[in-house]
């Protein structure tokens, strides 16, 4: 982790819990049972999301009797106790409930502008693609760290894209805090590899920008995604891993943003609380997963890693699979939690090109 990075993680404040962790902690409290982490848990023995609750580790509170106390409420659908945690399982009733008249937060840090500089967008359209996926990162995380509270000011500098190996696979990172002090990191951002393969073949091993537009034209992306794609596919994984860009991968990508962005479309026909269905357990999955987004954001933000945020965002995607209704209520959270995700990515889902993709450059 940088410095930057590490100084976000130390200094950090405000919360990160959904409206339905949120006043879980309330009831928790309430039925005497002491907390010391609360948190949406991707992987639980249910199979599915749960809630998982650490207990104190003050010796005061066991697992068994917290699980006994639990049980009997109307809220908990099941408890299993694994020391020193809980995993909760909650009414999906009950969850949409407390989702409902719940806040969503939004991560604040003590940093009060920051300044980024990273390559220009003309070494985009000129350069390789390891120049495109620096300008997208830094982008997103300018956004990120909009959404905690900076004021922030991105500079281009000119790079030289003849050389592979030149220092344009960095972004500088300045921030000043509240009493005027400024700190300086540098952000790694690792490069994209091409392997051996049909996509490789077709642009003879050196794959630029207007050749992966031209990719998403064959794959049936015109107008309608432009340059917003080429960033979601640019932040598909951990800006210090190298990203490896095949035929596949392009399709798969692909297919999670349309996926995407026809959720962030979706509207009620006539919202109507009655239309809320679905199975309880896939209900549940959908509506923690909605509850995370905030956590998901101040991680992202904690690390400057974006990619926290779109593999998050796909696991909606799954998880909201056919299990809404047409006047579900839940559409609009749905809606609302995916735009906001896109919006700290800096990718701007309504933008469309009036030409194919290939002739936007």
């Amino acid at each position: 982790m940088t410095r930057a990075a590490r100084l976000c993680a130390i200094d950090a404040v405000g919360p990160c819990d959904g409206p339905i962790v949120a006043r879980l902690r309330q009831e928790l409290i309430a039925a005497g049972v002491v907390a010391e982490d609360i948190g949406v848990a991707e992987r639980s023995p249910y199979g599915q999301r749960a809630v998982r609750v650490r207990l104190a580790q003050n010796g005061t509170m066991d697992a068994g009797w917290a699980a006994r106390q639990l049980a009997p409420l109307p809220w908990i659908r099941a408890v299993i106790a694994v020391p020193p945690s809980l995993y909760l399982r909650l009414s999906s009733d009950v969850m949409r409930d407390w989702a409902r008249v719940g806040d969503r937060p939004e991560p604040v840090l003590p940093w009060r502008r920051a300044t980024l500089m990273h390559a220009d967008m003309n070494a985009v359209s000129s350069g390789p693609l390891d120049v495109l996926r620096q300008v997208c990162t830094a982008k997103a995380i300018a956004a990120l760290l909009r959404a905690g509270g900076c004021t922030v000011t991105s500079t281009e500098t000119v790079v030289d894209t003849s050389n592979a190996f030149s220092a344009h696979s960095k972004v500088t990172l300045q921030l000043q805090d509240a009493v005027g002090m400024w700190t300086e990191t540098v952000i790694a951002i690792a490069g994209v590899d091409l392997p051996r393969g049909s996509l490789r073949a077709r642009h003879g091993g050196m794959l630029q920008f207007r050749d992966l537009l031209y990719e998403l034209d064959r794959l049936g992306g015109n107008n309608a995604y432009g340059l917003a794609l080429t960033s979601f596919l640019m932040l598909l994984c951990p800006r210090e891993s190298r990203l490896k860009l095949d035929a596949a991968k392009l399709a798969s990508g692909t297919a999670a943003y349309v996926a995407l962005t026809a959720l962030v479309r979706i509207k009620p026909y006539c919202e109507d609380p009655r239309a809320a269905g679905g199975h309880d357990a896939d209900m549940s999955d959908l509506l923690l997963a909605l509850d995370a987004m905030p956590n998901a954001v101040r991680r992202a933000l904690v690390d400057l890693e974006p990619s926290y945020i779109v593999r998050h965002m796909r696991s909606i995607v799954f998880a909201a699979n056919g299990h809404l209704g047409p006047g579900d209520p839940l559409r609009h959270d749905l809606s609302r939690t995916l735009t906001e995700g896109f919006d700290r990515l800096a990718i701007d889902t309504r933008a469309s090109a009036v030409a194919g993709l290939s002739t936007v450059y």
